[in-house]
């Protein structure tokens, strides 16, 4: 009697596995998993650098502007590369600082205008953020004691 339980639990078992194993891998129309069906920027990038120059675009200290230029560059099909140094830390919170910075590298013939795009994002980013003291000046006036000036928003420096 003990056998047949035995064997029961290891069909129910191996059942489950290949059902979760299944699910993991569902095709789409074109035959491709989920995972190797979206873009790998980087690796987009590497397939192109046959005899181009590639030059630094712009320095980030943070992800999120990280993320949002590659996204615009890859719209306007601006191949970008990426080289970090430290982003986030030891508990995978990324942190924005002078010491977390990536840099992103393009093709010398697409750097026009992938200069232009980075020149306006950073142009919004002043932007807001004038915007934003214009609001804290008015929520807290200059004599009080204000303890927003800890939250420092590190703007991306142009390169070229």
């Amino acid at each position: 009697m003990n056998y047949l339980y035995m064997i029961i639990l290891g069909l129910l078992i191996l059942g489950i596995l290949l059902f979760l194993m299944k699910r993991s891998t569902k095709v789409h129309e074109e035959g491709k998993d989920e995972e190797t069906n979206l873009a790998d920027l980087n690796e987009t990038f590497l397939k192109h650098v046959e005899g181009r120059t590639v030059i630094d675009l712009v320095k980030v200290f943070n992800p999120s502007d990280e993320m949002i230029l590659r996204s615009i560059l890859a719209s306007e099909n601006i191949d970008s590369y990426v080289k970090s140094n430290h982003f986030g830390d030891l508990l995978g919170c990324s942190r924005e600082s002078i010491f977390s910075t990536a840099v992103i590298s393009v093709f010398e013939d697409s750097s026009g205008q992938a200069k232009t795009i980075v020149q306006n994002y950073i142009h919004n980013l002043y932007k807001d953020q004038r915007l934003d003291e214009e609001e804290n000046l008015h929520q807290n006036p200059p004599g009080k004691d204000d303890e927003s000036g800890s939250d420092i928003k590190y703007i991306p420096e142009l390169l070229v």
